[in-house]
Formats: C-alpha cells, sequence, structure tokens
C-alpha cells in the first residue's frame, strides 16, 4: 500500500492512474477534510473512504465507488461518518446492523458459528450440529420476532424428548447466541434472557417388556411419519436427530446397512449401522407407499425438510399407548440395556448403539465389529418381535 497526500478534486481524482504491481492498492488522503481518502487498485476502481477513530483504534469507513458518487456527496458522507463518532456510535457496526434487518434465524446461526464459534470454541461443530437439530424450526423465522415465550416453549420441548441435561446444554447454547447477537445489533433484544435451569439427573428410564409392547402397537396405528420412525429409533438404538433425517441415498437395501452421514450424527463421524430384516420392511413399506417424488428425505411429509412437531407426536403415542414419563432418548436406552439381556457384550452393545470406542483402543482398534453388531440387533428385533407377537421371550445366548 502507497499512500499520498493531496487535494482530492475531480480533476485530480480523472488523472490519478491505477497502480502496475499486482495486488497493490494506492490510497490518496485528502489534505482538505481529515481521514477523507481515494483507494485505487491494479483495476482502475476507485473508492471514497472514511478513517475515523473508536477508542484506541483506527477504522475504516467504505463510502462507496468514485463512479457512482460524487465528490461532494461521498464528503457530505465523509462527515455524517464523523459527526456519527462523535455522538458515541460506531458507524460500521450501525452499518452492519442496517444490513441485518430482517436477518432470518438460519442467517443469523451461520453467524454465530462463522464469526464467534469458529474463532472461540474448540466445540463449534457440537454448537452447529445442536443449532441444526433443536432449534432448525425457527429457521424461517425472522430473528427479531423470536420471543421468550418461543424459546421457553423449545427448551422444554428439549426437556420433555431428550431430558433435563439436554435442555440446559441447549439453553445454555441459545442464551449465548442471543447474547452475542444483541451485542452485535442484530437483534433489538434478547429474548432468551432469564431462562431457568433445570434440575439435573441422570435418567435411568427404560421401557418395560410389556411398554414394548404397547409402544409398538400405539406406533402401528400413529403410522406414516412418527410411528414408523419411533419404531426404528427402537430397532437400531439411534438419536432422533439422525433417525428423523435420513435419506434414501443413505439406506442400501441390498446389503442391509443405514450409512449414517457425519451431519447428522452427534460424534459428527460417518458410520455404518447394520439393518434387521424387520428395519428393512419397515423402510421398505415406507419406499412403497409414502415415497414423495423427487425427495431424497425418509422421514418427510413436504419432501423439503425432515419432519418436525414430535412433542404432538409423541403426546399422542403416550396417550394410545399409556406408556408414562418418557423420552425420546429413552428408546436408545432401552435398546442398550436390553442388549446384553441377549447375550451381547458391554463392549458390542455400546458400539451397536453408536458409542465410540475409547482409550489407546481407538487408535489401534481398526476392526469394524459389523457381524457382531448385525448379530446383536438381529436378536433385539427377534426379541422385539416376540413382545409384539405376544409370545414368551426367549433370551438367547450369542455366539462368542
Amino acid at each position: 500500500m502507497t499512500t499520498y497526500h493531496k487535494a482530492l478534486t475531480v480533476k485530480t481524482i480523472e488523472a490519478i492512474k491505477p497502480p502496475t504491481k499486482k495486488g497493490q492498492q494506492d490510497e490518496y488522503f485528502d489534505t482538505n477534510q481529515s481521514g477523507f481518502s481515494l483507494r485505487v487498485g491494479t483495476s482502475g476502481r476507485k473508492v471514497f473512504c472514511q478513517l475515523y477513530r473508536k477508542g484506541s483504534k483506527v477504522k475504516r469507513f467504505t463510502i462507496g465507488p468514485y463512479s457512482s458518487l460524487a465528490l461532494k456527496s461521498a464528503r457530505d458522507k465523509g462527515n455524517e461518518i464523523l459527526r456519527q463518532v462523535l455522538e458515541g456510535n460506531d458507524p460500521n457496526l450501525e452499518k452492519k446492523r442496517r444490513r441485518t434487518e430482517g436477518i432470518f434465524f438460519k442467517d443469523l446461526a451461520k453467524m454465530y458459528i462463522e464469526d464467534y464459534a469458529k474463532p472461540n470454541k474448540r466445540t463449534w461443530k457440537e454448537d452447529e450440529q445442536k443449532l441444526d437439530k433443536k432449534f432448525s424450526i425457527w429457521n424461517d423465522t425472522e430473528a427479531k420476532d423470536i420471543s421468550r415465550d418461543m424459546v421457553l416453549d423449545r427448551i422444554e420441548y428439549v426437556k420433555e424428548n431428550h431430558g433435563p441435561i439436554a435442555a440446559n446444554r441447549n439453553a445454555a447454547l441459545i442464551k449465548k447466541l442471543f447474547k452475542w447477537a444483541r451485542q452485535k445489533r442484530l437483534i433489538p433484544d434478547n429474548p432468551a434472557t432469564d431462562i431457568p435451569k433445570e434440575k439435573e439427573r441422570s435418567r435411568d428410564r427404560t421401557l418395560t417388556d410389556t411398554e414394548i409392547h404397547d409402544f409398538w402397537k400405539a406406533c402401528r396405528q400413529k403410522g406414516f411419519p412418527f410411528g414408523p420412525c419411533f419404531q426404528l429409533m427402537l430397532l437400531t438404538g439411534r438419536r432422533e436427530g439422525s433417525v428423523s433425517r435420513i435419506e434414501w441415498s443413505d439406506i442400501n437395501f441390498k446389503t442391509k446397512e443405514w450409512h449414517v452421514r457425519s451431519d447428522i450424527d452427534k460424534t459428527g463421524k460417518p458410520a455404518v449401522v447394520p439393518l434387521s430384516d424387520q428395519a428393512i420392511d419397515l423402510l421398505q413399506n415406507i419406499n412403497d407407499n409414502f415415497r414423495i417424488e423427487d425427495s431424497n428425505l425418509v422421514f418427510t411429509t413436504t419432501g423439503k425438510t425432515p419432519i418436525s412437531g414430535f412433542s404432538r407426536a409423541k403426546a399422542e403415542i403416550d396417550k394410545s399407548s399409556k406408556v408414562k414419563e418418557w423420552v425420546l432418548q429413552d428408546l436408545r436406552r432401552t435398546c442398550r440395556t436390553n442388549l446384553p439381556r441377549l447375550g451381547v457384550s458391554p463392549f458390542i452393545a455400546k458400539l451397536t448403539i453408536g458409542h465410540k470406542i475409547v482409550g489407546i483402543d481407538q487408535v489401534y482398534d481398526r476392526y469394524s465389529y459389523m457381524p457382531e453388531k448385525r448379530e446383536a440387533l438381529n436378536k433385539w428385533t427377534e426379541f422385539i418381535s416376540g413382545l409384539i407377537n405376544n409370545k414368551e421371550s426367549k433370551v438367547v445366548k450369542l455366539h462368542g
């Protein structure tokens, strides 16, 4: 950057030649107005700027290109910038605020991840996944229109379906996002202030054998899309956020596998889930009777977005099944708890529902355990089928 100082006039500006060195910019500071300048790049484009001091920092406000802005108008704008600074405002922040009026939540969430979470948090990927899974219902809502009641309702939904610990973690994230957005003047008010913290306790709820039978029957009565979605969660021991966002391209009917994409799994890594015959039949029925043409989503009613409205659907399942005081996460726990009843080792049971190998084993153990996981889920499916058909289920030990 080469700087010059001279009185800027139309004649002077017209005579200025662009720099010849690639990537170079020349800046001409006006001797008649403090901080007012003209920047010229190798392309010949000429842009007016106004420098101002905010605290200990000197900032630059880009006024606009010379070709579309007369010199006098640019000077007037520069003086207006300096007036705003004297009044205690930061013109660049005001410009950004005006530019983001009418911003939707999905855009606000993206800005939070890019501008705050990535530079400051090693766990930014978890924040991104939580916003996508738990708060995407607001995506097409203007951020300024999100109310405190909407935030409370959403946290209550997380509590009902995932428990108080998950509710507190998601509440902390949304509080931070809205606090950051308010500080950046992207929203007029913070709707997540004073959100009460839930009393945390480790959940140990699992469905009994009778409750599994009643739950499955209620899901059948409920039908597509939530009935089979809940059933597949129980059959595979996988999370709501992953199951509800399955795409047809993730399913290999020939090999009976579900290839879990990294963007829908809590671990942020891809995985392969072996599918039992009953799980395949469930998916095939959706494919034959409910699949929306030209949509890759399995559980959808619009063809464009995954299903939402889990709280209402679960309430209907509760009423029909008479199963009480459970959350969707309990389906996963029910699968994990019952696998050892079938002779599955705790190690294989953990891997089957998608828990990671920890410690030194994760470095040296590269075996997929697919045969063992497939056998475990097949036995789990047989066990559920026995309960559904009102037969006495037999606990069968797995080989090995």
